[in-house]
């Protein structure tokens, strides 16, 4: 098994991420267009938002800081440690 990260913090939703894509280059595959090419082509015809709709970027230094600020949201991880293996699993594990 790989042991690999995102080298960038960040999540997104992933509801429609990779199916998303997807979805919409078989649709465009099969339609009417005559400017469509190889790789790509959904980009053309598909608009970009529906595909992801928001991504969101928390570095470590930001979610220590609101960890330390807010101790009362975070009582399910009493300690930085356990708070810091769920930010990693939540924004650096691919």
């Amino acid at each position: 098994m790989s042991r690999s990260y995102k080298h960038n913090p960040y999540n997104t939703d992933g509801s429609m991420r990779k199916f998303g894509k997807k979805f919409a280059n078989d649709k465009v595959r099969n339609s009417d267009f005559d400017e469509i090419g190889s790789r790509g082509s959904y980009k053309k015809a598909y608009e970009q938002y529906d595909i992801a709709d928001w991504v969101y970027r928390w570095t470590w230094e930001e979610a220590l800081e609101h960890y330390r600020q807010n101790p009362d949201k975070y009582k399910k991880y009493p300690t930085e440690k356990d708070f810091y293996r769920y930010w990693y699993k939540l924004m650096r594990a691919k």
